[in-house]
């Protein structure tokens, strides 16, 4: 059966879903942009029949005060009048669509024609009546009242047409309101059954990685109870993702080894508490990874004949680590090599964590010959990533760094380690510090108390270890080792 990862479901799941999203967006965006459109063609249309109108009434009036005081230039303005009412009237009846309207517009236009006719008239007889020294008043009186019946035709005709308008603009705008229903209606509609189906596929995916991993951690449970035959015979669902299916080959490859080295492992498995004057060698708690070791190297060369390049390079990382463990487990060792297999852990932390936590590292190599009990910084490390930094999904940063320090006439090395990460509350930091003063070595962690404790034994009460933090800032330890005499003469 062909199985996916969930990578590749999540994004055709969201790059469906915005698509569809986009596409009815679009669609909502060139609905109401026709239909905004048509409403400002119809204000347009009106307000352009209003400025015909106001041109008919600016004529008329023109006309009448030439009629009356016989001047050239009321004449010159009812033409400039007359000319606007006909352009408007042709621009109105090319963009009109309505067959009603447009028979109106055509008879104005019409009437237009004769008002032109009645006007050059009526110039004819105020030309004749000056020219006759104002003798014969009632020609220009004739033409006056013919050019007002025209107009007054055409200003009832005008009321006519402004109805039609307003009431064409009234239905549109009634069938607008009806269609936008039926369209939020189709909207809605639509918007419920992609949401019923988008649920549906997110209820798949959750189903396709729960049940996996309800597998696999039931796997681990009987893996942690030492039945390894019955976690091997757990399968996951045939259906599940590509990561799960890997996981748990990787789990049964890991038992199956473990099987191999079970006898091994159970006589070497066991937890050491060492006494150096009085308690030091019972801080140096470390589990003997004899097997670890073996068993990491045989899967390292496994992987690496299998061209797991990346895989390989972590067990060999985590094989040195086990192998500093055992050999140095109670022992002291200079800073330098207690820094530089730091280094392995904090590659497979890189490895791990990505982009999510970068690791800094700010050294004076001048100190580096001080010797300290070893595996001290692993542990200051690993708490900065498990309860700094490690939950949070966005970049993070731990920085290590060691420099020379004179404090009272003495000089010190200074190890930090900081971090951005979630801090301490006030109380959480107290009591910490308190354990860390009064830590007997009860616990079986290698904690900051079990750190504490050891470099009090070790350096005769004279290192000193303080922590800071700030919740939502982050943390930082700090160490004091004093430097012996060749150490403070070294530059």
């Amino acid at each position: 059966m062909k199985t996916h990862s969930t990578k590749s479901q999540l994004t055709g799941f969201f790059s469906s879903v915005g698509i569809t999203a986009v596409m009815l967006c679009l669609f909502t965006m060139v609905f109401f942009l026709i239909y905004a459109g048509r409403s400002q063609r119809g204000v347009r249309h009106l307000a352009e029949f209003n400025a015909c109108s106001d041109s008919l009434t600016s004529l008329s009036h023109s006309m009448s005060l030439y009629a009356r005081r016989e001047t050239e230039s009321y004449y010159l303005s009812a033409c400039e009048s007359l000319s606007f009412l006909e352009k408007s009237l042709e621009e109105l009846l090319k963009d009109t669509a309505e067959p009603l309207i447009c028979r109106e517009l055509l008879d104005l236009s019409e009437m237009a024609a004769h008002l032109d006719a009645a006007s050059l008239a009526m110039h004819g007889a105020v030309d004749s009546y000056l020219a006759s020294g104002k003798a014969d008043y009632a020609p220009v009186q004739n033409r006056l009242d013919e050019f007002q019946t025209i107009a007054q035709v055409m200003f009832i005709r005008c009321d006519d047409i402004r109805n039609l308008y307003l009431e064409s603009s009234g239905s549109g705008y009634r069938q607008m309101r009806r269609q936008t229903w039926m369209f939020l209606l189709v909207f809605i509609s639509g918007s419920l059954l992609i949401l019923a189906v988008a649920i549906r596929h997110i209820l798949k995916i959750v189903s396709d990685i729960t049940r996996p991993a309800a597998v696999l951690t039931e796997k681990a449970s009987l893996i942690r109870e030492g039945k390894l035959s019955d976690s091997r015979a757990l399968p996951v669902p045939p259906t599940s993702n590509e990561e799960f299916r890997i996981l748990s080959q990787v789990f049964d490859d890991m038992t199956g080894q473990l099987q191999k080295q079970f006898e091994t492992m159970a006589e070497n498995a066991r937890m050491r508490r060492e006494l150096d004057e009085i308690k030091f060698k019972e801080l140096q708690m470390q589990i003997n990874p004899h097997f670890l070791f073996n068993t990491l190297n045989m899967i390292s060369e496994k992987a690496y004949f299998e061209c797991a390049d990346e895989t390989a390079e972590l067990l060999r990382c985590a094989a040195r680590m086990f192998r500093y463990s055992l050999d140095f487990s109670g022992k002291a060792v200079p800073l330098g090599q207690e820094i530089e297999e730091l280094g392995n852990y904090v590659f497979i932390q890189e490895q791990r964590f990505g982009r999510r936590i970068r690791f800094q590292f700010d050294l004076d190599e001048s100190i580096h010959n001080v010797t300290l009990p070893a595996l001290t910084l692993q542990p200051l490390v690993e708490n900065a990533i498990v309860h700094g930094v490690g939950m949070m999904t966005d970049e993070r940063a731990i920085r290590i760094s060691t420099s020379r320090k004179e404090e009272k006439g003495e000089s010190f090395a200074c190890i930090v380690v900081e971090d951005n990460g979630a801090g301490l509350s006030p109380d959480a930091l107290k009591r910490i510090r308190d354990m860390m003063e009064n830590y007997q070595g009860e616990s079986v962690r290698i904690g900051l108390g079990n750190v504490a404790m050891r470099l009090r034994y070790f350096f005769k009460g004279k290192a000193s270890i303080s922590l800071n933090s700030r919740e939502g800032e982050g943390t930082r330890v700090a160490l004091l080792l004093p430097l012996a005499k060749e150490d403070r003469d070294a530059v």
